[in-house]
């Protein structure tokens, strides 16, 4: 259970970071905020953030075509890009699936 909690917490860390990159103060913090629902033993604290780790790999395609577009405008590689982040995407989906255990929703009723 630690595990999962911890790899959705580098999840929203790795957001928090890509929100600084971009100069969006609120949402950083915001991001860096997430985890804390973690506290909240309810049910509804862990659909949220669940809610939320999909939404950041929402965030992580969107940037990955708008990072890409700008490296075909450029006349750069973009193939590493496109593998990087799309890595991120999953790995930020993959930890909120994660939060769907069963002994995850035993520990928040």
């Amino acid at each position: 259970m630690k595990l999962r909690i911890f790899l959705s917490i580098f999840s929203f860390l790795m957001l928090a970071a890509h929100f600084s990159r971009i100069d969006n103060t609120i949402l950083m913090i915001i991001s860096l905020l997430i985890p804390l629902l973690f506290f909240y033993k309810k049910a509804i604290s862990l659909i949220i953030i669940q809610v939320l780790a999909y939404l950041a790999a929402s965030v992580w395609i969107f940037a990955m075509f708008d990072y890409i577009q700008k490296r075909i405008d450029a006349n750069d590689s973009w193939t590493v890009l496109f593998i990087i982040m799309t890595t991120i995407a999953l790995f930020s989906s993959f930890s909120g699936y994660l939060l769907n255990s069963s002994k995850m929703k035993e520990k928040y009723k």
